[in-house]
């Protein structure tokens, strides 16, 4: 009894504990912050990886490319050129999505935006392109070829307002034209 009233004790049985403990212990509010620290070590391994394996398969694709032909009179493989332009554009803009710098991504297509040119100036001088396969679909290469430009414009205009989310899938619906235009066009 305590000043006359007799003092009631919590009980002590296992599910009382389990519910009130853990809204009380400290120990419990650290543990949670470690799950949540962990948690967001492993989507940062998960992300890392998806960069690495994207890196590779676009690795594959600038190997793959290497013979397109579409070339300047003084041999230079203009399709090529382009491609080689697009590997460093891409990887910046992998390494702006996952490090949440989006305003990297403008900077890194200026030499793909040069290489573009120089595709276009070659196109409305007449030069030929050759494909390595459906050269009667040349105009159909060429459109969709206008399309991917297209598509990186969107991506460059949501990278500009700080739209990551339409950055993202950019990203994806570009990788997604490299394969068509490869399966269509590419030997």
């Amino acid at each position: 009894m305590v000043g006359g009233h007799e003092s009631q004790s919590l009980p002590h049985n296992s599910t009382f504990q389990a519910i009130l403990i853990p809204c009380f212990c400290p120990i419990w509010a650290y543990s949670i912050s470690e799950y949540f620290t962990a948690r967001r070590v492993i989507m940062k391994q998960k992300i890392f990886i998806r960069v690495i394996v994207f890196l590779n398969i676009l690795g594959i694709f600038i190997i793959v490319i290497s013979g397109f032909g579409q070339t300047k009179p003084g041999g230079v493989n203009l399709v090529k050129e382009e491609m080689l332009a697009l590997d460093p554009a891409f990887k910046k803009i992998i390494d702006a999505v996952v490090l949440g710098n989006l305003k990297i991504i403008k900077p890194a297509l200026a030499d793909l935006h040069e290489a573009r040119e120089e595709v276009e100036k070659a196109v409305k001088a007449g030069q030929k392109i050759t494909l390595q396969k459906n050269q009667d679909k040349l105009k159909e290469f060429i459109e969709l070829d206008d399309k991917f430009h297209e598509e990186f414009e969107v991506l460059e205009k949501a990278a500009a307002t700080g739209n990551k989310k339409v950055v993202q899938e950019q990203i994806h619906k570009l990788l997604d034209a490299c394969v068509v235009c490869h399966e269509g066009f590419k030997k």
